[in-house]
């Protein structure tokens, strides 16, 4: 099908396969027994509805730098930039785990109490810990992806820039993720759809913003999604000091701070002549004394938590 209908084929083929999956699994649908209570179902609908469109538009979101590409490229640059997409995918099934298991933890402390209070302080201590190791494995990929490319798809040399920007652009966007479970854990499911859209905004004003005024190139698109994440960021700490008596910079101090810090060393090391490897145990190390040197509170915290 993308032979014939190019990037739409994708998009008919998965429609296809949920259609198959539905034709073998129909004869489990007559075995379900439907029990109609209106109270439960106006209390599914209030907060299982806005948390399933906060998922399509989700979709659209991770679509927005494809589409921008299509819209001023061609489909050759879309394939090149399809590694750039391998390695963001991979990294983000990382911090995806971690918050996974940090929700179930956050929804059991706030069940316990319905404290607010409470609730902000695990969750900053949490991010700030997510900050932290998805921080180092981006350091480690910043650097791997290039010979890694190079060796199993030399083809798509041209994209390795833009794998390196989605990097950045993972690590910004992990650094914040554990803020969004704020508002489901207490069903303000609105404000979570709210700032999804507004990444979507961030994402298509700079992915085709940069293209036009800097040329139509692949790395711009990264950029634009990578400073989007950013503001993404940005404005979910502004969103914890609104619903919370935690400070914005607070927020941001374990969230997207060392981030940033882990951004700088990557950039400074960039600068050396020596061996990637080289480069990846000289930032691991600097990275490492300044978290420790900054964020030892919050990880002995935090170990002393989960013991």
């Amino acid at each position: 099908m993308v032979h014939q209908l190019n990037y739409w084929g994708l998009l008919w083929a998965n429609l296809i396969a949920l259609l198959v999956s539905l034709v073998v699994y129909i004869k489990s649908f007559y075995k379900i027994q439907f029990v109609w209570d209106i109270v439960v179902i106006k209390r599914l609908i209030k907060t299982g509805l806005l948390l399933l469109v906060n998922s399509l538009v989700w979709t659209f979101m991770m679509s927005i730098d494809k589409f921008v590409i299509l819209g001023f490229m061609d489909y050759e640059a879309l394939g090149i930039y399809s590694a750039a997409l391998i390695g963001f995918s991979t990294l983000v099934m990382i911090p995806q785990s971690l918050s996974s298991i940090f929700y179930v933890k956050l929804s059991h402390q706030y069940g316990s109490n319905n404290d607010t209070t409470t609730l902000v302080k695990t969750i900053n201590k949490y991010t700030c810990i997510m900050s932290l190791v998805v921080s180092v494995v981006s350091i480690v990929a910043y650097y791997l992806l290039p010979p890694f490319i190079l060796f199993a798809m030399p083809a798509y040399e041209h994209g390795i820039r833009s794998a390196q920007l989605l990097v950045m652009g993972v690590s910004i966007y992990s650094a914040s993720m554990l803020f969004g479970h704020l508002f489901t854990i207490q069903r303000k499911n609105i404000k979570l759809l709210r700032n999804t859209l507004m990444l979507c905004i961030f994402n298509i004003c700079f992915s085709s913003g940069l293209v036009i005024i800097f040329g139509r190139n692949i790395n711009y698109v990264a950029l634009g999604t990578t400073i989007s994440y950013g503001l993404y960021g940005i404005l979910l700490c502004y969103s914890m000091k609104k619903e919370s008596k935690c400070g914005f910079f607070e927020c941001a101090y374990n969230s997207i701070f060392p981030v940033c810090i882990s951004i700088g060393i990557i950039q400074l090391s960039d600068a050396l002549d020596m061996m990637w490897l080289c480069k990846v145990i000289l930032a691991l190390f600097v990275f490492s004394i300044m978290s420790l040197v900054l964020f030892k509170k919050n990880i002995i915290s935090v170990l002393k938590f989960t013991d």
